[in-house]
């Protein structure tokens, strides 16, 4: 009984502190760009969204091609045939 309840639960360590840093990296970043834009006086805030939507892309991008991120066969058969 104790076993199957630990084999429930296995997953729950990784998936609670993913969703601990989705939910702390959204204020910080909101805050950080309230001081950026306010304190600094920097007067672009688009370029500060453009900025970290490239840096996201380009650290996907690195981590696919590195497979660090898995493809899964159903996602690289679906590459193969829409080139």
């Amino acid at each position: 009984m104790a076993a199957a309840a630990h084999d429930a639960y296995a997953g729950f360590g990784p998936l609670l502190v993913h969703v601990a840093l989705f939910v702390l990296t959204g204020p910080t970043l909101i805050l950080l760009q309230k001081y950026v834009l306010d304190t600094l006086y920097f007067e672009f805030p688009i370029a500060i969204v453009t900025g970290g939507t490239f840096a996201r892309w380009l650290l996907v991008l690195g981590l696919v091609k590195s497979s660090r991120i898995p493809q899964s066969p159903k996602t690289l058969r679906a590459l193969r045939a829409n080139p």
